[in-house]
Order: C-alpha cells, then structure tokens, then sequence
C-alpha cells in the first residue's frame, strides 16, 4: 500500500465523515484492503486508485462502513444513561404525550446490531402500561447495515450482555437450543432498521428523542458539527 494515503482519508471523510488522520493511516490501509477484498479487487492501491478516479458509489461506502467502522455494542451500554433515561428523559416525554396524542418518535443513530433501540424499546415497555394505545415508532439507523441481520432476527450471544442486569435476559429473552439469546417478538417488532450515512440526507424529523452515541467522535471536527447540527434540526422543540 502506497505511503501517502491523503487522498482515500480526504474521499473517505467527504463520503462517510470518517476521519483518519496521518497516524491513523496504518488502520485505514488495513480497512482498505480488506474492503477491496470484499469487492473483489486486487488490493489496496487498486481499490484507493479506483475510490481516486470517481468510483465512490453505495457498494463502496458500505463495504468500507463494513470493515473502518467500530461495531462494539451491547444492551444497555453505559448504564448511567440508561438510568438517566429510565428515571427522567423518558418519564418526562411519556407524560408530555399522555394527554395530547400519545405519540413517540425515537432515533438511535448508529445502530450496529441493535442493542441500544431494543434497550429503548424495553424501557418503554416498562414506562408504558398499554403500549397499544400508544403510536409508537423506533428507528435504527446504521452506515453499516451488515450489523442488520443480526439486529432483524434479533438473536445475540452472551457477549451482547456483559454489564447487562439480569432482569433484562430474563424477561426479555428466550435461549435457544443453540445457546443464543433470541428477544421476544413484540420488543423486535417495535423497532425498525434502516441504512443510513449522516453525511447525506435522509434523517428523520419530528424526533422526540435521537441518541447518537460513539458515532461523532470517529468523524472530523467540521463535519461532527455539522452532523450536530442536522441531528438538532430533527428534533421536535421539546425533545432530547
């Protein structure tokens, strides 16, 4: 792989908002030929030399998304937040909308296989009484949607639940005779799944709640702020 990798991290960021500065470069190089394998191209100065010349399409960026971007999750990672959102954001918009249309919309962008929109839509169910009389929409969003056919069959192994409390596996979940953990239906039936690249258009709006979580961190400075600023854009005046 040629040393100089400026052009594919400049590519790269205008396309994906991914940053990768000089002394990332050796990650990027790796991301890149394990990508131009995904594609079946010769290597790595190939697929850069290709990425140069305007070849930077959808099966580009999602095969780069695939093997750049971190997909480290599970349930109810960071359980302070969790608790901030059980004990107060939640309770809070829930009781906004009790009397005046009963009406949620909720974001997770970067979604990777799931665990964070399950873990919202598990909180819900134990805020919420009769969920049925309540319009209720969940989106999961990824760059990444190999991460999909994990979160669509809703099926993990027990690494997807260190630091996760007991409550949730128990209640929520069914062991399979292969020893995964499959989520009940009416948990994974609540939320939906869709690619999505910050950069380009396509958020939602309306939101009452968007968690954008370990995601801006990996872009550069001029566009993690402009991502913020379109995240903020699709909330609702009152929301989170």
């Amino acid at each position: 792989m040629t040393s100089d990798l400026s052009l594919p991290a400049a590519l790269i960021a205008e396309r994906m908002g991914l940053s990768f500065p000089e002394d990332r470069w050796p990650d990027l190089a790796q991301g890149l030929g394990k990508a131009a394998s995904t594609l079946g191209v010769k290597g790595a100065n190939e697929f850069a030399a290709q990425l140069a010349s305007g070849t930077f399409g959808q099966r580009e960026i999602e095969a780069l998304a695939r093997h750049l971007t971190v997909p480290e999750t599970h349930f109810f990672r960071s359980p302070e937040t969790f608790q901030v959102l059980h004990s107060q954001l939640l309770p809070e918009l829930v009781a906004a909308q009790q009397d005046s249309g009963r009406r949620l919309r909720i974001w997770s962008a970067g979604c990777a296989t799931g665990p964070e929109p399950f873990s919202l839509a598990i909180l819900l169910t134990r805020l919420i009484p009769r969920l049925k009389d309540w319009d209720i929409s969940i989106l999961a969003t990824d760059i990444n949607p190999a991460g999909f056919t994990t979160a669509r069959a809703a099926e993990y192994t027990e690494w997807a639940f260190r630091g996760t409390p007991d409550w949730v596996v128990k209640g929520y979940f069914t062991k399979t005779r292969e020893g995964r953990f499959r989520l009940s239906p009416a948990i994974r039936d609540m939320v939906t799944f869709r690619y999505l690249n910050l950069v380009e258009d396509g958020y939602p709006t309306d939101c009452d709640l968007i968690l954008c979580r370990n995601v801006i961190m990996y872009f550069a400075r001029e566009t993690a702020v402009q991502v913020a600023k379109r995240l903020h854009g699709s909330l609702k005046v009152d929301g989170y």
